[in-house]
């Protein structure tokens, strides 16, 4: 009886060590690029899902070094994951989420003071949501947008109401 036990749990053992060391193939990988004084790290998709374009759509993709951007189409490694820009010192700049080449979720952007002066939201490549511009320190347009389009739109005085 106790070498049966000890059998059966052995081959538990095993079976859920062989589902633990499961390979997975990864979906993407991490680009840096620095330009001048400027720091991009970003992630690039490794193989595109049976993606069609959408004409409309701005398309974001890395090649030869450069992070560029076309209208219905691409042609390299799509961004794909977390999209950050720093100054050298180390400054977040920018900061947002891509999706097979597409903006997603929240976008932001902070001046060299560290002080937040643009949020952006995007669903599918598209602004979808509130959006926030600082026109100056006490002045912010707020607007917004369902499926690219504006619905309000409205300037507010008092930063705190962010």
């Amino acid at each position: 009886m106790k070498q049966f036990l000890l059998t059966a749990f052995c081959m538990l053992v095993l079976q859920w060590m062989l589902h633990a060391q499961e390979f997975r193939v990864p979906r993407n990988r991490t680009e840096r690029v620095n330009k001048g004084d400027t720091v991009y790290v970003f992630q690039v998709l490794l193989e595109p899902s049976s993606l069609s374009c959408r004409e409309e759509l701005f398309y974001y993709w890395f090649a030869d070094t450069c992070i560029r951007r076309n209208q219905g189409t691409w042609n390299g490694k799509l961004l794909d994951g977390l999209f950050q820009v720093f100054l050298k010192e180390g400054k977040l700049m920018k900061e947002g989420l891509f999706h097979e080449g597409l903006k997603q979720d929240t976008w932001r952007d902070w001046d060299k003071d560290g002080k937040i002066i643009k949020s952006e939201s995007w669903k599918d490549g598209v602004l979808h949501g509130m959006t926030w511009w600082a026109i100056n320190d006490s002045i912010w347009l707020k607007t917004k947008f369902r499926r690219g389009k504006i619905i309000k739109q409205d300037s507010i005085k008092n930063r705190t109401k962010l």
